[in-house]
């Protein structure tokens, strides 16, 4: 299992935009990642229009809710697979353009 982040950009607010289909998805979507509150960050909370999900930053390994029509939501989480994993250069692009983020709460990966 690997995935391929596609996009990875800082938008005009200051939020990290990415695109991504990882295992087990019929094809990508976008993501906003949910900037952590606590320090130091081990993993991003990270939501799509149906799924949502960890990144772990020391690993990569990508674990994710069932799809679901309305949308998952945080309640969701604790129910969360591991479904992928992020390649290295992915991972680091990720973390470099997520600490360049301005913006307070809601980061948006497309």
């Amino acid at each position: 299992m690997s995935c391929k982040l596609q996009k990875i950009v800082k938008g005009p607010m200051g939020a990290v935009e990415f695109e991504a289909q990882f295992a087990g998805m019929r094809k990508a979507q976008d993501w906003i990642i949910y900037k952590p509150v606590s320090n130091p960050v081990s993993a991003l909370t990270i939501q799509s229009d149906t799924r949502i999900g960890r990144i772990c930053l020391d690993t990569g390994r990508v674990s994710l809710s069932a799809a679901k029509a309305g949308g998952a939501r945080f309640v969701d989480l604790p129910h969360i697979k591991q479904v992928d994993q992020l390649e290295q250069a992915d991972l680091s692009q990720l973390k470099q353009i997520f600490q360049t983020a301005a913006a307070p709460g809601v980061v948006r990966i497309w």
